[in-house]
């Protein structure tokens, strides 16, 4: 006996349910994703990204303040919006600031290059947007 599967509150055969279309393609171009665009990177500045080690970003801005800098400015994009502001109110906790929040959305551009040749031999580009933060934190 076949099994059965309800589908939209019909009982249907298994074997004769139908699989999503374009399911069984494989992938006719990879996604290759452009880094975002920075402001001039200056001495003070620092990006924050969900990789590299909190501990060491901490120490880093510590270290910009110990050089004689009178400001920091930390900027997160995206999913690493949390750890820019967990990092300026641990240095609020350290040391007498002031800080100066601004957002915005920042465009983001990605490439999708065919993976054959017999697909299209022009790079599409494909955009999307993402937040953007950017905290000056003042001695």
């Amino acid at each position: 006996m076949d099994k059965v599967k309800v589908n939209k509150g019909t009982k249907v055969p298994v074997d004769q349910t139908k699989q999503r279309p374009g399911s069984a393609k494989k992938p006719s171009h990879s996604r290759r994703k452009r880094p975002p665009k920075r402001l001039s990177q200056r001495p003070n500045d620092v990006y924050i990204n969900r990789s590299s080690q909190f501990a060491g970003q901490l120490s880093r801005c510590k270290r910009i303040f110990d050089q004689g800098f009178q400001e920091v400015t930390v900027h997160g994009l995206g999913a690493a919006i949390h750890r820019a502001i967990n990092l300026s109110l641990q240095l609020r906790e350290n040391y007498t600031l002031s800080t100066h929040t601004t957002t915005s959305t920042v465009q983001l551009v990605d490439d999708l290059e065919p993976l054959t040749d017999a697909s299209s031999t022009i790079s599409k580009l494909l955009s999307e947007y993402q937040q953007s933060l950017n905290i000056i934190i003042v001695m």
